[in-house]
């Protein structure tokens, strides 16, 4: 009776490139396409996770214009708390989302907060632009806040929280709380 057949284990990836041969400490004639080929793979990895903020961005914003609209006066306010259904990274269930992009190419652009609003505003690569509300410069009393594009001058009349944005896409998300009684500004 013979012993049963098991089937061989695939090389890995890193078995094959260890076993690349340099005879005399020379690559042989395949080891550099091979090493090449290995080096843009993950060059490709690399530019691929680089690029994932900005790709997260790209798509909210495409999904957003599907059911809301686009443009800088659109501000899509959830109706109810988010569920477990909900796709949307890193969101809590207490609050109600408000969500909005805003274009910087045809100039700055004024956006107002609500007393105790709770909010901030990132660049498309999620880098902070500014808290809004308590943890902002208006510390929760709501204002007006002027956000300039790149390479804009910047003049601008007193009362105003002005921002210079790095690039000319953002992206504003707001949360608010019910409250049974009324807000003071």
């Amino acid at each position: 009776m013979s012993e049963p057949q098991h089937p061989s284990p695939q090389c890995s990836n890193w078995d094959e490139l260890t076993s690349l041969r340099f005879p005399g400490n020379q690559p042989s004639k395949e080891a550099p396409a091979r090493l090449y080929d290995e080096l843009q793979f993950q060059r490709a990895c690399q530019v691929y996770l680089w690029a994932l903020p900005a790709m997260n961005m790209v798509r909210v914003r495409h999904g957003e214009a599907g059911g809301c609209g686009s443009g800088n006066d659109v501000l899509d306010i959830w109706k109810d708390r988010i569920s477990a259904k909900t796709i949307i990274s890193t969101a809590n269930p207490d609050v109600i989302y408000g969500l909005a992009f805003v274009d910087l190419k045809d100039g700055p652009i004024v956006f107002e907060a609500a007393p105790q609003m709770q909010g901030l505003l990132n660049d498309f690569w999620h880098r902070p632009l500014t808290d809004v509300g308590l943890a902002g410069p208006d510390q929760g009393k709501g204002g007006k806040y002027l956000l300039l594009p790149p390479g804009c001058a910047d003049d601008t009349p007193p009362g105003y929280y002005v921002m210079k944005s790095p690039m000319a896409c953002l992206s504003s998300c707001a949360r608010s709380w019910w409250t049974a009684r009324p807000i003071r500004a």
